[in-house]
C-alpha cells in the first residue's frame, strides 16, 4: 500500500482541483432543488455522520 499512497493522494488532489474548477462554470440555479442536488446533500450529510458511528 505504501507504494501506491503517493499516487492515490495525487489523484485525489487532482480530482478536488477539477471539481473545484467546475463551480464557476456551473450556473444552474435550480440544481439545489433538483433530485441530484438532494442526492448529493443526503450523501454528504451521511458521510459527515459516519465518524460519529466510529
Amino acid at each position: 500500500m505504501r507504494k501506491r499512497e503517493p499516487l492515490l493522494i495525487g489523484c485525489l488532489v487532482a480530482l478536488l482541483y477539477i471539481v473545484w474548477l467546475g463551480f464557476p462554470v456551473h450556473a444552474a440555479p435550480g440544481f439545489a432543488g433538483s433530485f441530484w442536488g438532494g442526492v448529493l446533500a443526503v450523501s454528504g450529510a451521511a458521510l459527515m455522520l459516519v465518524p460519529l458511528l466510529y
